[in-house]
């Protein structure tokens, strides 16, 4: 569940989304689980465990994402030196990715 629409994004290019979804009457949720998606709609629950349902002819996915470091453990079993960087290390923009991209060569 986010807090609110577009979090995470730089400031203006927030007002922007935001700006464009309010201009073409798209509906936005915030501090809701989608439970379900059917014909017709979306249940889920919001952030008091509330039943909430929303009518819908189309129903676009703002999925977040997990760090993977599942090859940490082989690498470090076998003493193979490596550097995590990007979104195996901690989620985050595209712009904090590349810099931890560009750290992690260098330090190579």
């Amino acid at each position: 569940m986010i807090d609110r629409i577009g979090q995470g994004l730089g400031k203006t290019t927030r007002w922007t989304l935001v700006q464009d979804l309010s201009r073409y009457h798209v509906k936005t949720l915030a501090n809701v689980k989608a439970t379900a998606i059917e014909p017709g709609g979306v249940k889920g629950r919001n952030a008091e465990g509330q039943a909430v349902e929303l009518p819908a002819d189309t129903v676009v996915l703002g999925i977040g994402s997990r760090p993977e470091c599942a090859l940490r453990d082989t690498l470090e079993h076998l003493k193979i030196p490596y550097q995590i960087a990007g979104d195996a290390h901690k989620i985050a923009t595209a712009f904090e990715a590349i810099h931890a991209g560009h750290a992690a060569g260098k330090a190579i």
